[in-house]
């Protein structure tokens, strides 16, 4: 009874083996592709965005919207620059408009701007995808932030002006007597 329980146990170990050897293989096997994968999926993303008629990935399209709007000092130059990025990105005359907002009717080429705004698009020469409406709502947040950010640039600026004019009142309250009996 003792070989044959021996013999059993080699069987087992076999099998045992053979397993775990099928798990390493297979994982060995599959490493490459694995490694392989992120560089492989960019490069996937890249021939569609192509075939598409798209000029810029994801990425790309939001670092082109950043950079040409970062240098904006006023909310004409903001609105001028936002036309000239969203035209160059989206291939179509975009609408901007910061004073009022656009009932969308379903429309899913209009973005709001918060808090009030919004960005269309008129007549694309291509279908808009899901990524591409997720990036329209990327510009329209972005661009809400800006605006933002400009005109508080702009309120600061005439609140630090008034101050400077406030501040020289005194002095001049205070030097009026000494030019008057002088003359």
């Amino acid at each position: 009874m003792g070989s044959r329980s021996r013999a059993g146990s080699s069987r087992s170990h076999r099998i045992v083996w053979r397993r775990w050897s099928g798990i390493w293989f297979t994982a060995l096997a599959v490493a490459p592709l694995w490694s392989c994968a992120s560089f492989l999926y960019k490069k996937l993303g890249i021939w569609i965005d192509g075939r598409l008629g798209r000029r810029y990935s994801v990425a790309q399209a939001e670092s082109v919207f950043i950079h040409k709007l970062q240098n904006a000092m006023s909310a004409e130059e903001l609105h001028h620059a936002a036309v000239e990025a969203v035209e160059s990105i989206f291939d179509c005359r975009p609408e901007i408009d910061f004073t009022r907002n656009l009932d969308s009717n379903g429309d899913d080429s209009v973005a709001h701007i918060e808090p009030q705004g919004y960005i269309a698009l008129r007549a694309p020469k291509r279908p808009l995808l899901s990524d591409d409406l997720r990036l329209l709502n990327s510009f329209a947040t972005t661009l809400g932030v800006m605006l933002q950010n400009v005109r508080l640039r702009a309120q600061r600026a005439e609140f630090l002006t008034w101050l400077v004019e406030r501040s020289f009142e005194p002095c001049v309250l205070k030097l009026t007597p000494i030019f008057c009996s002088m003359h």
